[in-house]
């Protein structure tokens, strides 16, 4: 889902697909996207991930799982490389 330094950093569940852009790219997600992941500001979780298709937030890496992958995104400047694998 996304890279860090060119290995893979995080590959699981999404949760928030209906609170966020999930729907505006649905028809662009198959299995093998490749997804950027960012710290994002949210109030119930300081260490919060938001996961991103292009400019597009399609969710979050759940509460439970995004520990070690926010301290690692954040110690690498705030985001890891993404963007679709497909042609």
């Amino acid at each position: 889902m996304g890279l860090l330094d060119g290995k893979m950093v995080y590959r699981g569940a999404v949760s928030g697909l209906s609170y966020n852009d999930y729907g505006k790219v649905v028809n662009r997600l198959s299995v093998g996207t490749r997804l950027s992941l960012r710290p994002v500001t949210n109030l119930y979780d300081s260490r919060a991930v938001g996961v991103f298709l292009d400019k597009y937030q399609v969710g979050w890496i759940p509460k439970a799982n995004n520990a070690r992958v926010s301290e690692l995104i954040r110690d690498k400047g705030g985001h890891t490389h993404g963007g679709s694998d497909k042609p």
